[in-house]
């Protein structure tokens, strides 16, 4: 499953997301290790808890794969719409510059 979401991670980047594709899987790792020290530090073996472990790689890959179709939303400022630099400005008497 690493192999999937080592592709899945440079597809995603390679989309237009950049540094925000490298989140799931730092989250995934960070959400594994946590529930892993829980576990021991409980008394339990954290070799036992694979279907948390399976879930959390699950999310990940579905966080990546939704990101390696979809391109992220490109906004301005707080969501307003801005002129492109193809756009003709009117100015004085119907010119345009």
């Amino acid at each position: 499953m690493i192999i999937l979401e080592i592709l899945l991670t440079i597809a995603a980047y390679r989309r237009g997301w950049k540094r925000y594709a490298l989140l799931p899987g730092a989250l995934a790792l960070l959400t594994g290790f946590v529930v892993g020290l829980a576990i021991v530090a409980g008394g339990g073996s954290a070799a036992t808890d694979t279907s948390g472990a399976v879930f959390i790689d699950l999310f990940c890959i579905v966080a990546l794969i939704v990101m390696a179709c979809r391109a992220p939303a490109r906004q301005s400022g707080c969501g307003a719409s801005s002129p492109t630099l193809s756009t003709p400005v009117p100015h004085e008497a119907g010119e345009l510059r």
